[in-house]
């Protein structure tokens, strides 16, 4: 009798646990957490399915969404009152909707060197608003349901439990969810596996052993990466990809706690692909002709081969090109990082590559670099934005120019036009650069569509090539004066674009609009790289797939830099040989890029800059 009345109570017991309104409440906002996860990953991957055929690789990404959400919301069960689950929603909602934001204006997630670049966006806010649609408005119209739901059940009578009940439902969640779920979601291969992480753009290898980091919340684990050449990275797509966006939050800062920078060493130092890059020369020739640089915001060289097909967007920038004592390599691979259009600048003027985390020019922009600056006594950077963008005030000097001239106003307009005065008053030889900002994202100079391309045609893609339209009219007044003026009819024109800026969904559309209109498109966006010299014999035009790390070893035989101390990782693109031979794969590149800048090398040798 004794034994059927304690049955009874616990069956009575469990019921009121169940039926209570902390315990329903836990399911409502576990399912919730649960379904911004999924919709964020459907977003951020374009697809609503996870990419993996086999049955155990499926099982984890959805156990660790479901982990890192029954985690939170297991507190739930401890309190009567859940008003706190609706600001952690609400929070949730903006680390989601910030990440696809930053995805789809970089092609990266954020992570703990972005969050230290907040006060970059400053004059960036219509290139964040372009990036919002409807998607991400699902995140906060959750919580808004959830909080409804929340405010009904704590408004009804419902069935109530005592705090013994909710401690061992809490318990025993935390315990399903830790010793069953969370072990799902990880996938420790046991053989190595070659890849390309989209993140970094660099060949990884994943390591027989997996590091598991033990969290709070969730298990966070994180696979242990290492290029062939040693560097170590976290890769973000696939953490996500595998666990959540709600646990990669903690991640990123476990990750940080856990980085390990590379460091030169004495081996390091005899290493003869450390050492190659180098001269053995300490001199430095003065340039006996101009440059002007002009460095186009966002541009990418589809738009030039297709230039006839597309209702002639940039009439003048062709019309350069076919002109004699031109050299157009038009695959130039971007090579840029986390900085963007800094990392593209810095490429350019010092011939070294972006780190694998964080952005050189703001966290060593005073180191001293390598850079075509110093073969001039004349130089100016001439800017559109504001001097704290990508560090400019600092960058400018450890470029090793003289000067930064800031554009009346941020357009391509002013830019140009500053470009023209200066190149009419400068004593030379002079080095002249010149920015473009009109064609960033979300490129309003082209929402008129004043080339009248087809309704069918995407609306970024006919904002982005109207954009052009106007950029090329402003690069128009500068190249009709070329033409006329013997002082820069006598100097060497450079004009590249710093980044390609069309990626995932919008790089779709570039493919599916490029097929349906016959586009020469194969597949992937690349710069274009133009350069006029007086002393070139011929044109030449390159077809094939090129660096932007090409870019500065080009340009030093041109400014009498044969002998400059550093050589650089790319190759001479007049060189035809050298293009098909390169001493330096991308990945080895980026290495000792990378040691170079992170231990300011430069300064510790002879030839640095200031030299």
């Amino acid at each position: 009798m004794f034994h059927q009345e304690k049955i009874t109570y616990w069956k009575r017991s469990l019921k009121k646990a169940v039926l209570s309104t902390p315990f329903l409440v836990f399911v409502i906002f576990a399912f919730a957490l649960f379904l911004k996860c999924y919709l964020f990953n459907a977003f951020a991957f374009e697809s609503f399915i996870p990419a993996h055929k086999k049955l155990r690789y499926l099982a984890a990404a959805f156990c660790g969404m479901i982990s890192a959400s029954t985690f939170i919301a297991a507190f739930t069960i401890l309190f009567k009152k859940n008003i706190w689950s609706i600001v952690v929603s609400a929070l949730f909602d903006i680390w989601c909707i910030a990440n696809l934001i930053y995805l789809r204006c970089n092609g990266f997630f954020i992570n703990y060197d972005a969050i230290k670049l907040v006060d970059q966006l400053n004059g960036f806010e219509s290139s964040i608003l372009s990036a919002v649609n409807f998607q991400l408005f699902l995140f906060p119209i959750i919580t808004i349901i959830y909080s409804i739901l929340l405010w009904k059940l704590n408004k009804e009578k419902t069935i109530e439990s005592n705090f013994k009940w909710r401690l061992v439902f809490f318990i025993t969640v935390l315990s399903l969810t830790f010793l069953f779920v969370a072990p799902l979601s990880h996938i420790t291969k046991s053989h190595e596996v070659k890849r390309v992480c989209k993140t970094h753009d660099i060949i990884l290898t994943t390591a027989q052993k997996a590091c598991l980091y033990f969290m709070p919340f969730c298990t966070i684990h994180a696979e242990t990466q290492w290029t062939p050449t040693g560097l170590q990275v976290f890769d973000e797509e696939g953490y996500i990809r595998n666990q959540s966006i709600l646990a990669y939050l903690p991640a990123i800062f476990v990750a940080q706690m856990n980085r390990e920078y590379i460091t030169l060493t004495d081996k390091d130092l005899k290493d003869p692909d450390f050492q190659h890059v180098f001269s053995k020369s300490t001199s430095t020739k003065k340039a006996s002709r101009n440059l002007i640089i002009i460095l186009v915001e966002s541009f990418e060289s589809w738009l030039i081969t297709n230039n006839d097909k597309l209702s002639s967007p940039i009439p003048n920038i062709v019309n350069f090109i076919q002109s004699n004592n031109v050299l157009f390599a038009s695959k130039v691979k971007s090579q840029i990082r986390y900085g963007s259009s800094g990392d593209g600048q810095m490429i350019l003027n010092t011939g070294l590559l972006p780190i694998s985390t964080g952005v050189a020019c703001i966290s060593y922009g005073s180191n001293a670099y390598p850079n075509i600056a110093s073969f001039y006594e004349h130089s100016a950077i001439i800017n559109p934005c504001q001097n704290n963008v990508w560090n400019q005030n600092q960058v400018t000097r450890s470029y090793g120019y003289m000067q930064q001239i800031r554009a009346k106003t941020e357009t391509d307009t002013a830019s140009i036009a500053t470009l023209i005065r200066y190149t009419d008053t400068a004593t030379v030889p002079f080095l002249a650069h010149a920015i473009t900002i009109d064609t960033h994202l979300p490129f309003r100079k082209g929402e008129n569509n004043k080339l009248g391309l087809s309704e069918k045609t995407p609306k970024i893609l006919s904002n982005y090539i109207n954009g052009f339209a106007y950029t090329d009219s402003i690069l128009g007044v500068f190249l009709d004066k070329f033409k006329q003026d013997s002082v820069l009819h006598n100097s060497i024109i450079l004009i590249t674009g710093d980044h390609t800026i069309l990626n995932n969904e919008n790089l779709t559309s570039l493919r599916n609009y490029a097929k349906e209109n016959e586009l020469e498109f194969d597949g992937q966006n690349y710069v274009p790289l133009i350069i006029y010299s007086p002393d070139f014999k011929k044109s030449t035009f390159i077809d094939e797939v090129t660096y932007q790390m090409d870019i500065f070893p080009t340009i030093l035989p041109l400014i009498n830099g044969e002998d400059y101390f550093f050589k650089g990782f790319g190759v001479n693109l007049l060189d035809s040989a050298a293009r098909h031979s390169r001493y330096y794969s991308e990945n080895t590149a980026y290495t000792i890029s990378e040691k170079i800048i992170r231990n300011d090398y430069i300064s510790q040798i002879n030839g640095s800059v200031g030299d």
